[in-house]
């Protein structure tokens, strides 16, 4: 491989004179009963010679193996189709709805009608529904891809540091298209009770403890130098690092809570003083002293001039009715 220097062959055969340094394959052989000596599982791909202070004579290499080339690749090779197939899933829904509502707009036009945003919102409904299997997205579809970006990141980091800067950028692109998506071709969703975001905490929360174990375990088996290392004293520094790792996870979700100390004390105070005025009266406020909510427009029909969509013909027609 690369950085180990060539050795010499006997007789230009593909036996290797005694005298070749073959270092660099220690930990990557293991002999057999009639003598042979075969390479196994991951063998050095690009090696680093180790040297004695400033003189040329090598003492050892450090080599990185197959293995972790080929995870490097697959790595890259993954998250980069992850953020491909997420934007494109993302544009895809902003053109259906922006094509229909153009042709729906020329249409009203041909009949002297004017394209309300009733008429917008409802072709929000047809092509982009907040809906499981949808263009317009879900609540499980949309953190999943997010929870799925999270683990490639966080368990695999350690291999490939670079994805950080590919999940810098590809998420400011996927954040804005989402939100867009969102305001503005998303269909508003039905009222309906649920559990909310709450849920999805926890499989972040078990993303991260499940990161510790990933990186330990691939620091300890795959690189320099407790690879070289024996199994038992693998085993042991596995145990000891991940068992370190949740210990300090732990203590640092103990100190940094959830909910702020000073949050805590003016909820606690808020308490108190609710059981002190309990028993009082509610305040009577006289009626000339109330607002009066029944001139107050909460339509939306009437504001299509703000809708980003408004410069392709969307308003608000003489003849519609308000909400």
């Amino acid at each position: 491989p690369p950085g180990v220097p060539h050795p010499g062959f006997v007789n230009g055969t593909e036996e290797a004179a005694t005298t070749a340094n073959l270092t660099w394959l220690e930990g990557h052989y293991r002999g057999n009963p009639g003598g042979g000596v075969c390479i196994h599982g991951c063998f050095p791909h690009t090696c680093f010679p180790h040297h004695v202070g400033n003189s040329t004579e090598v003492v050892g290499f450090s080599c990185v193996t197959n293995c972790i080339v080929g995870l490097e690749r697959s790595l890259r090779t993954v998250y980069l189709l992850h953020v491909g197939c997420t934007v494109t899933f993302l544009l895809i829904p902003i053109a259906l709805t922006r094509i229909s509502v153009e042709r729906e707009i020329l249409k009203e036009k041909a009949e002297g009608k004017v394209f309300s945003l009733l008429q917008l919102q409802a072709k929000c409904c047809a092509y982009a529904s907040y809906e499981y299997m949808s263009w317009g997205g879900s609540q499980v579809e949309d953190f999943l891809e997010l929870a799925i970006g999270f683990a490639l990141l966080t368990c695999f980091g350690i291999v490939l540091p670079e994805v950080a800067v590919y999940a810098l950028f590809s998420h400011i692109v996927e954040y804005r298209l989402l939100a867009y998506r969102m305001t503005n071709i998303t269909c508003r969703p039905f009222p309906l009770s649920s559990d909310g975001i709450g849920t999805w905490q926890q499989v972040f929360e078990g993303i991260s403890m499940f990161a510790v174990a990933t990186n330990v375990g691939l620091a300890v088996t795959q690189m320099h130098p407790m690879r070289s290392w024996s199994s038992d004293t693998k085993l042991g520094a596995f145990v000891l690092m991940e068992h370190s790792l949740a210990a300090m996870y732990v203590v640092l979700t103990y100190v940094f809570a959830a909910e702020p100390w000073d949050v805590k004390r003016a909820e606690d105070f808020n308490n108190v003083f609710k059981k002190k005025n309990a028993w009082r009266q509610p305040l009577k406020v006289p009626r000339k002293s109330t607002s009066d909510y029944w001139s107050v427009d909460v339509s939306i029909v009437g504001r299509a001039d703000s809708h980003p969509l408004s410069k392709m013909g969307c308003a608000h027609s003489p003849d519609e009715d308000w909400l």
